[in-house]
């Protein structure tokens, strides 16, 4: 039925409304291998989407913005706005026009592949790179160990399924979660490892998971490698034995599936509420033990200190100094309490810092205030090791003031207002 109404009107100039978009999504590709970087429309108003159904194929070509003579470039990082530019509308051609149907929202599952944006569910899909990281994974393969110890987990996921023997699907997952200003990074991260997906998680959050048998092959390659230095490296060792019996089919028995919830059992928070109620009988193995740390790569830190540390900047009264105000600078790593030898291991490696517990908080920090130390052993490291993604920022605005109170600038009402504006534009304060 639908190849007779096209038919219809195939001597029409749908042909120019073809050609026209081939045109057009010539354009974007060499956008997208950077053969054109910016275009410069002629007409104020455009188009938002060119979205068509020739030939039973979904084509989305790149939303375009209205613009007053100037130029327009592709800058924007996937969901990075709050505005609707990134809905999709479906279309098909009568009598070579576009007429418009519901709209469709960008993604259903929010996936973003390889910095392209997908939607699942249509037939056919030409998919158009819709933003401009220009990534390169140049990685430290430490670092990426190190960033896993403060933000990645390992977890066996179960999900109620009628197509399973014991009512449940056990899927593992290999996960890391960043705030959406670190969404660079987790490019990275997924080309490093050149496997995984990337998902938008609530407003400010983005996730990088690998969820496939031969992905999380790789995962378990590199971390037999490169190990966990964190209680996290048990988590790991249990989840990799879980991955072995789902690989080898035992979860399909009773014995086998039950010694899979034993594992999980001994993982994280362990087994949900759920699990717990319908598997009464479960008990958790023992959890391994984590082997003594002789030494720790500089890149692990930089990694961790990514994920988990802090760079801060305080400003106080003082009735000892000439302006009134002190300056105090802080550097600073969490991790869970489970983790105290972590810190202590910190403390080792930096010669410096002390360690604080917070036993409401089920934390313990290890903190670094002495100028002298910040000076010739902190800022030292992560200037040789630097921190990666929107941290880095951080410490670069963190050593502008060590160089600052270097000089003893902050003991002038210049040096201090300079100090006072960095503060106000760094950490959570820090506008992307």
């Amino acid at each position: 039925d639908r190849k007779c109404k096209r038919a219809k009107f195939r001597g029409s100039p749908k042909a120019l409304v073809t050609k026209y978009i081939r045109e057009t999504f010539y354009m974007a590709w060499l956008m997208t291998q950077g053969m054109v970087i910016s275009l410069k429309m002629k007409n104020n108003l455009f188009m938002k989407w060119i979205i068509t159904d020739l030939n039973h194929c979904w084509f989305i070509v790149k939303y375009i913005q209205t613009i007053n003579s100037k130029n327009v470039k592709e800058q924007r990082v996937d969901g990075s706005s709050k505005s609707r530019i990134l809905d999709f509308v479906r279309c098909t051609l009568v009598a070579g026009k576009p007429v418009f149907g519901r709209k469709f929202h960008k993604s259903y599952n929010n996936v973003i592949t390889n910095n392209n944006f997908v939607i699942k569910g249509a037939r056919l899909l030409h998919t158009i790179n819709i933003n401009k990281l220009e990534s390169k994974s140049n990685l430290d393969p430490w670092f990426i160990t190190g960033l896993v110890d403060a933000e990645g987990s390992f977890m066996l996921g179960f999900f109620k399924s009628d197509k399973y023997k014991m009512g449940y699907q056990i899927q593992a997952i290999f996960k890391i979660a960043l705030h959406t200003k670190d969404l660079d990074l987790l490019y990275q991260i997924q080309k490093y490892f050149g496997a995984g997906k990337i998902t938008k998680h609530g407003e400010a959050s983005s996730q990088y998971t690998v969820k496939s048998f031969k992905d999380l092959e790789t995962i378990i390659s590199h971390f037999d490698g490169y190990p966990l230095l964190g209680q996290k490296w048990a988590d790991y060792t249990l989840f990799k034995s879980a991955v072995q019996l789902i690989k080898d089919k035992k979860h399909l028995n009773k014995q086998g599936f039950n010694k899979i919830l034993c594992i999980r059992d001994s993982m994280n928070l362990g087994l949900s509420e759920e699990l717990k109620f319908n598997f009464p009988d479960i008990k958790p193995i023992s959890r391994p033990i984590l082997p003594k740390i002789n030494n720790v790569n500089p890149n692990w830190i930089a990694g961790l200190t990514s994920g988990d540390g802090c760079f801060h900047i305080s400003i106080r009264n003082s009735s000892t100094t000439k302006l009134g105000k002190s300056v105090v600078l802080k550097f600073q790593i969490v991790q869970h309490s489970k983790d105290i030898e972590l810190i202590e291991m910190l403390i080792s490696t930096f010669g410096c810092g002390r360690i604080e517990l917070m036993l409401k908080q089920s934390a313990v920090y290890f903190i670094v205030v002495n100028f002298k130390d910040i000076f010739e052993k902190i800022v030292p490291l992560f200037t040789k090791y630097p921190v990666k993604g929107i941290k880095s920022l951080d410490f670069a605005d963190f050593k502008k003031v060590v160089d600052l109170m270097h000089n003893k600038e902050h003991l002038t009402e210049e040096g201090l207002y300079k100090i006072q504006s960095i503060k106000l534009n760094m950490n959570s304060f820090r506008k992307i």
